[in-house]
Parts: C-alpha cells; sequence; structure tokens
C-alpha cells in the first residue's frame, strides 16, 4: 500500500514497535500482510487495505463514499462542515439549512421554514414565500389571499379559522359570516358588540358609541354611554312632567283631580314616577288639568281633565283619560303647550293647532266654542304660548300675534280692551323670536336679545314696587342677550346667552329669588349657576343645567319639587329618578 510520506511517518510513529518502517520508496517491510503477535488486541486489520489501524485513527478513505459523514479529505474522513459540498450532519441540503448552517435556496431539501431562506418549506422542498396576492391559499392563509396573520381578512362565505379572519369578525363553522346584532363582535355600524349604529339596538351604559342615539341613555360622553340626564321640563300649578335622554317621560305632584300624572289611577307621587313604559317621549307641557306631549315619531298624546284630551271625550269616562291617549292619528306633530284649560300644538308646516275650552276665545278660531279636536289657527308655529287663558305666536315674519282674555291688555293692543277671538297683530314689529303668556300679562324676546313686556300684574315694576301697566309691548332693563322666557302667572324667568338665569315678580315662596322679598322689582340674576332651560310654574321654578341635572325651588304643596314632601324649598333641589 502506498503512504505518502507525512503518513508514512505518522503510521510508523504509532507502530514503531510493530513494524520495520524505511525504504527510499516509501513501502513497508518485506511481510507486510502479517499480524504481528505483539500488536496485542488492540490492533486491528484494516480489511481493504490489509493494514493494522488503532481505534480511534481517523480512517482512510479514497472518496466520500467511504466516510459516514460523506467527506473525505487527503486520503482521511474529517467532520463535516457548511462548506464540505456534501449534505451532512443537520444540514436538509448541501451546506445549508439546519441548525449550525444557513438557510438554503428556492429547490433545495428542507425540513423546516427556518431551513429555507424564503422561510417557506413545502413537502419538504424549499419555495417561494407566498404573498397575499398570488391567487393561491397558501402560507397562513385560510382561503385565496385572504385570513391568517400576514393577509387581509376574508369576505363572507370564504374560509376561516377564527373571527379574526373575516372582515365581519365572523367566523361560523369554518366560513364568514355576515354580521348580525346577536354574533357577539364589534361589526358593521355597531359602536360596540352587538349594539348602537343604525341597525343594532342603542347600548348600555358602559359601551363604546359615536353620538348620543348610539345610547339607550341617550347620551354619549368622551365614546362612552353615559347615565341618562334631563331634557325637558315643564311645571305649572300643581304638578310637573319631565323627559330624560333615554325618551322616558315622568310626572310628579298631585294627581286626584284628572289623573293629570298619567298613571292610569288618581294617587299622587310627591316623587317623580315614570308614565308607562314607553321610551320615545321628546317634549311635554304641563297645563293647570291637562299634560300633553309629543313623541319623537310626531305623535301626540294628552291625558288629564277630558275637555282639553283633543278628542272627542263626552264617550269617555274615568279611568280612560288618567293615561296617555293619542290625538289623531297624525305623525307631524313638533312641540305642544298646554294653559288653564286649552292647549295648542305646532306641526312641521309650522302650522298651529288649538283645543279645548275657549270661554275667552283662546282658541282663535273666531268663536267662544269648546273645541275637543285641535283645529287649524293659522302659522303661528315659530315660536307659541298657552300657558294661561290667552295665546300667542309668532309667524315665520317675526311678527307677534295674540288672542284670547284681555282683561289687563295682556294682548298689547294699545288699549283695546275687547277680547278677540282671532289672533290680532302685535305692534308692527317683525323681528320676535320667544313669547310667553302669564295669567294676565304677556313677555317676548326679539332677536337683537332685548326682552319686551305688557299687560296687568307684575310685568314692569317700578322699584318701589309699584305696578306699571303698559298696554304695548315695553322694554324690560337694557340687556341685549335674552334667549328664552317662562311665566304662568305672577313671576317670570328668563335665560340669557351666558346661560346665566334671571327671575323677577312676586316672591312669596322663594320662587323667583332666594332673598326673602316677597316682590322682586326687575330681572336679578338668579345665583351663580348656569341653565339651558327653565320652566316657571304658579309658584314655583324648575330648571335644567348644561350637564342634564334638574333643579325645582320654591313653592311644594302639591309636591310638584319631586323632593318627596310637601314642603317650600328657598333653594334649588336637585330631581332625580327611583
Amino acid at each position: 500500500m502506498k503512504f505518502s510520506s507525512m503518513r508514512l511517518t505518522l503510521f510508523c510513529a504509532l507502530f514503531s514497535a510493530a513494524l520495520a518502517c524505511g525504504g527510499d520508496n516509501g513501502t513497508s517491510g518485506a511481510n507486510n500482510n502479517t499480524v504481528d503477535s505483539d500488536a496485542g488486541a488492540d490492533s486491528t486489520t484494516d480489511a481493504d487495505a490489509g493494514t493494522i489501524v488503532d481505534e480511534g485513527v481517523v480512517p482512510e478513505c479514497t472518496s466520500g463514499a467511504d466516510c459516514d459523514d460523506g467527506v473525505c479529505f487527503e486520503g482521511s474522513c474529517v467532520a463535516p462542515t457548511c462548506a464540505d459540498g456534501v449534505a451532512n450532519g443537520a444540514e436538509t441540503d448541501i451546506d445549508c439549512g439546519g441548525a449550525d448552517c444557513g438557510p438554503c435556496e428556492i429547490g433545495n431539501a428542507c425540513v423546516a421554514a427556518a431551513d429555507c431562506l424564503s422561510s417557506t418549506c413545502d413537502a419538504e422542498t424549499c419555495v417561494v414565500a407566498p404573498t397575499c396576492d398570488d391567487q393561491s391559499s397558501n402560507g397562513l392563509e385560510t382561503d385565496v389571499d385572504c385570513g391568517g396573520a400576514d393577509c387581509d381578512a376574508c369576505q363572507d362565505g370564504q374560509v376561516c379559522a377564527v373571527g379574526s379572519d373575516c372582515f365581519n369578525g365572523v367566523c361560523d363553522n369554518g366560513l364568514c359570516a355576515a354580521p348580525t346584532c346577536e354574533d357577539g363582535v364589534t361589526n358593521s355600524a355597531e359602536t360596540d358588540a352587538d349594539c348602537g349604529g343604525a341597525d343594532c339596538d342603542a347600548c348600555a351604559v358602559g359601551k363604546a358609541c359615536t353620538e348620543d342615539t348610539d345610547c339607550v341613555s341617550g347620551v354619549c360622553q368622551a365614546g362612552i354611554c353615559g347615565a341618562a340626564v334631563w331634557t325637558d321640563v315643564s311645571t305649572h300649578t300643581r304638578h310637573t312632567c319631565g323627559v330624560r335622554s333615554d325618551g322616558s317621560l315622568w310626572c310628579w305632584g298631585s294627581n286626584t283631580t284628572s289623573g293629570i300624572l298619567g298613571m292610569g289611577d288618581t294617587a299622587d307621587s310627591f316623587v317623580p314616577k315614570r308614565v308607562g313604559t314607553d321610551s320615545n317621549w321628546a317634549q311635554v307641557s304641563a297645563g293647570l288639568e291637562n299634560t300633553c306631549a309629543v313623541r319623537t315619531d310626531g305623535t301626540l298624546w294628552c291625558w288629564g281633565e277630558r275637555r282639553a284630551l283633543g278628542r272627542d271625550s263626552s264617550i269617555l269616562l274615568p279611568p280612560s283619560y288618567y293615561s296617555p291617549l293619542q290625538v289623531g292619528q297624525d305623525t307631524d306633530w313638533v312641540s305642544v303647550s298646554v294653559g288653564y284649560a286649552h292647549a295648542c300644538a305646532k306641526r312641521t308646516d309650522n302650522s298651529l293647532w288649538c283645543w279645548g275650552r275657549s270661554f275667552y276665545g283662546q282658541i282663535g278660531d273666531g268663536t267662544d266654542v269648546d273645541r275637543p279636536e285641535p283645529i287649524s289657527v293659522g302659522a303661528y308655529g315659530a315660536s307659541f304660548a298657552a300657558r294661561y287663558l290667552h295665546t300667542c305666536g309668532i309667524r315665520a315674519s317675526g311678527t307677534l300675534w295674540c288672542w284670547g282674555l284681555n282683561s289687563d291688555e295682556q294682548l298689547g293692543r294699545g288699549g283695546a280692551t275687547a277680547t278677540p277671538e282671532t289672533p290680532a297683530q302685535v305692534g308692527n314689529d317683525s323681528n320676535w323670536s320667544a313669547v310667553a303668556t302669564l295669567e294676565d300679562n304677556t313677555l317676548g324676546v326679539r332677536t337683537d336679545g332685548t326682552l319686551w313686556g305688557w299687560g296687568g300684574k307684575y310685568t314692569i315694576l317700578e322699584p318701589d314696587g309699584v305696578t306699571n301697566t303698559q298696554n304695548t309691548p315695553t322694554q324690560i332693563g337694557s340687556a341685549t342677550s335674552w334667549k328664552s322666557i317662562s311665566g304662568v302667572r305672577f313671576h317670570a324667568c328668563g335665560i340669557q346667552g351666558d346661560g346665566s338665569l334671571w327671575c323677577w315678580g312676586t316672591n312669596s315662596n322663594n320662587q323667583a329669588s332666594t332673598l326673602p322679598d316677597a316682590l322682586i322689582s326687575q330681572p336679578a340674576k338668579y345665583g351663580t349657576q348656569t341653565w339651558s332651560s327653565v320652566s316657571v310654574g304658579a309658584f314655583n321654578t324648575c330648571g335644567i343645567q348644561p350637564d342634564g341635572s334638574l333643579w325645582c325651588w320654591g313653592a311644594n304643596l302639591f309636591g310638584q319639587l319631586g323632593d318627596g314632601t310637601v314642603d317650600d324649598r328657598e333653594t334649588p333641589f336637585e330631581v332625580t329618578v327611583p
């Protein structure tokens, strides 16, 4: 057997005790196929070469086929590397893949994605990485080019594994499904899971929202549904009613005379009590013996004393009118105002319709005949009031018209004391924006923000408290920021542009001021709070603040303040629902 000089030297050093080495041609001694008995049991014979080899010595080879790892280097089997041109060790293909070498090119063998530069091992072969537009369902996709962690969500009807694979978030039996209001997912137009938006029910308190209508409470604050608040209030002599942002209607006070609380009975309630279970009330007006309210669907409802129910009540017997009764079948009502024994309501076309008692011509149809059902008076609905025994309305042109009782020149006709049974214009001005009718006087606000009054008691008072009756509109004070005005009998309150509340008139029950004065001669600022609306009763006042809280004060003989007692209150009391 031929040896190189290096390997011969190594060989001889290892076996110098057993072999005679030498020769110029590098061959062994003459009998090189015999076994030296002195070699002992630790020596073996190379069967191919007839050479004795110690265990642990690097085997000789002529090709990689002679080596376990397939690598023969200069006649010896050596350990595998990532550059030996052989697929060995932990490699999945030649010099690539596995834990020790770099990833393989496309087409090389693999066992896992990490073995491939494309990070994609398919059928034990490195393949091109899938994309979300290769028109194949591959990679982590659940259907063609969709689903999984990398691609867009799938459309309805495509294959999915979980809800996140689907555009609508619903995976039903392996297929993406259309959204519903019962799928437990926030999808489609919903603002939270299965609620909010145009298609599903409103959300409960604490759920996500984008606008008030997304919430059962009608209150969306900073993207979250909040608790319901008050949106409208009306008080008169013996009772008060209010609407909340969730569309519920509540009334409280005396109910024994005509069931004006709308509870179906005549039991008093000194705390707010809900009127039925409907949640679509929009506006309410409390009168002396009647209550009327408008719903969001444009329907009009009344209850209480049967002659002002807005329908033929000749056959009605108690308690049929102790609960809300619909006025006709029309669905275009906008707002309503109820007075002593009659009521008027506005329709979407700005027309005003009145009904009830008309012994002073307050219906406005040219007669003093009672009208059980609404009758058209004219286009006086820009702003109107029918809170006692006369009625006033503003046309779209800004002109103001009044009719009914004129005992104290509350119609503003310049000395003409006759009681007109049809609307008569008040002066020639055409810049009126709001009006309030009290027992014997009238108040109006003009578009320039000025406040005006005319009629009898307590309309305009001199500093010494002497009544200064006016038969034509006379400006009250010099303020130019009045926004709204309210009154029923002998005191009035109004709100100015900064939200401040101003009251004047009789103050026998602290309904106009916290001061002990019995009479407030000129509008005086009430407290430091800001207000969004106010409703004045006969001897009490209620108002809503910008946060939707409701406060009442003054006389409480009938429990109309809603505090659970019949004790007067000198300062505002917050009214809450049970």
